[in-house]
């Protein structure tokens, strides 16, 4: 039957969204590193620039 089809699918977004929820509220989606990741780049990106032949 249709029916089951539709509450599973609508039982499966909200499981889905609970545990993205969850996630965010735990802080999983924050980047705790991003200005040592910013200074690596910033670094690899003049070393690139400095063996260009100009």
């Amino acid at each position: 039957p249709l029916w089951i089809i539709i509450v599973a699918v609508v039982g499966g977004l909200l499981l889905l969204v609970l545990l993205i929820l969850c996630l965010w509220k735990c802080g999983f989606f924050q980047r705790t590193k991003l200005k040592e990741q910013r200074a690596v780049k910033r670094k690899a990106h003049s070393a690139y620039y400095d063996q260009v032949p100009q």
